[in-house]
């Protein structure tokens, strides 16, 4: 939906000033975020039922990005975005714990992508991976090009309950859970690598011999020049 949105979002974005493209933002932050926010506090009814995992949210996110790359020069900025990113991160946990033993029970709502917390922690470590300098590594590249996949394999439910029934996440102990989460991680990403390149070994050529005949059919080439990025 995105996709398809995106070239009206572009300008969009180019045909407003950055006075009205302002407005704009703020307005969206209190209706999607902060609103939400305080529905998921005091369990009021929210606007936009579905965690913000809807296209209203990511529609925002496009139009901050964009409204970044336009009107703001990142380069310029002194802050230390990692701070300010682990802040939102502790401030969400230690409101969430506190709020979850007067609660008398577990309160995770405001995990939420349409929360304040969650925005902030997504922006601040957003433009900390903008202003850090690395150097070009190939091997890093290689492996981190499989992100992708390694995701939508972990995700199919097919393996998804198989992989939390083999990690058994929730009787490691407190003290242990972060390492073994880590370590786990890493594991885990490098063994659904292994698979995702055996499935190419198998059926890559056949994939893409599939994808040059359909991006070759008449049609198909017409919606693509429609939905295209715009390069401003």
């Amino acid at each position: 939906m995105l996709c398809f949105l995106s070239p009206l979002l572009n300008k969009l974005s180019l045909s407003l000033s950055k006075k009205n493209f302002k407005v704009i933002l703020i307005l969206g932050f209190v209706l999607i975020y902060i609103w939400h926010t305080i529905c998921f506090i005091f369990n009021f009814g929210r606007p936009i039922d579905d965690a913000g995992y809807g296209i209203p949210n990511f529609v925002y996110l496009y139009l901050f990005g964009r409204y970044l790359k336009i009107h703001c020069n990142i380069s310029i900025f002194k802050r230390n975005f990692l701070i300010d990113y682990i802040s939102v991160c502790m401030l969400l946990f230690i409101f969430q714990l506190s709020y979850s033993l007067a609660l008398g029970f577990s309160f995770t709502s405001l995990l939420s992508y349409n929360t304040v917390f969650v925005f902030l922690g997504g922006v601040f470590l957003f433009l900390f991976f903008t202003k850090l300098k690395m150097r070009y590594n190939k091997r890093i590249n290689a492996w981190a090009k499989n992100c992708l996949a390694v995701y939508i394999i972990h995700m199919h439910p097919l393996f998804w309950d198989k992989i939390c029934g083999f990690l058994q996440i929730e009787e490691i102990s407190p003290l242990c859970f972060i390492p073994y989460s880590l370590g786990m991680s890493v594991i885990l990403y490098f063994a659904l690598v292994t698979v995702e390149k055996i499935r190419l070994f198998f059926f890559d050529k056949i994939e893409n011999g599939f994808n040059d005949r359909i991006m070759n059919i008449r049609m198909v080439k017409n919606i693509e020049n429609m939905i295209k990025l715009t390069k401003a």
